[in-house]
């Protein structure tokens, strides 16, 4: 009975890049849950919510975290800037 973790789906998580559409945001799981396999699995539910809404592409940014979303598969798209000037990697991954 304890949230453990979370995360989002936004239909735009990149105000340069509107074409893109929906977004992973927002994953967080809980420093003493962590290694735990929780935040692939909530990834995975994601990405079957995503389906069932029609999309075949769900993408992602991250300024920190590259070599984790590598490790299950996404696709680094490129590097750009966000709307403050951060520096920040965006990816995608087929939802099939």
């Amino acid at each position: 009975n304890e949230s453990v973790g979370t995360v989002s789906i936004f239909e735009n998580d990149l105000k340069s890049q509107n074409e893109l559409k929906p977004w992973l945001a927002s994953l967080y799981v809980s420093p003493s849950f962590r290694g735990k396999g929780i935040a692939e699995e909530l990834i995975n539910q994601a990405k079957a919510i995503v389906k069932s809404l029609g999309y075949e592409i769900l993408y992602l940014r991250t300024e920190h975290t590259s070599e984790y979303y590598r490790k299950l598969g996404w696709e680094f798209l490129h590097r750009t800037l966000d709307e403050k000037g951060q520096d920040t990697e965006v990816f995608r991954v087929l939802v099939k």
